[in-house]
């Protein structure tokens, strides 16, 4: 499958790709040391969740990202 995206949108969505995976890295970091506030237990089990997908979205990121600049050489 072939998909055509504009250099400048790619790299505007790459972006927005990376400060999500660092807010969600963050946020597991948080609740990891913070488990005696009973919210934070509650919560922590969807930042697992949203970290486990947001490190497929970055290595899928990535993988494009490679293809894209091989290509360009």
């Amino acid at each position: 499958m072939d998909i055509r995206i504009e250099k400048k949108y790619f790299k505007k969505n790459y972006k927005i790709m990376i400060n999500i995976y660092n807010t969600i890295v963050l946020l597991g970091d948080f609740c990891k040391y913070h488990q005696e506030i009973e919210e934070i237990v509650n919560i922590t089990p969807v930042i697992e969740y949203l970290k486990d997908e947001s490190d497929k979205l970055c290595y899928n990121f990535t993988s494009i990202k490679l293809k894209f600049h091989n290509k360009e050489e």
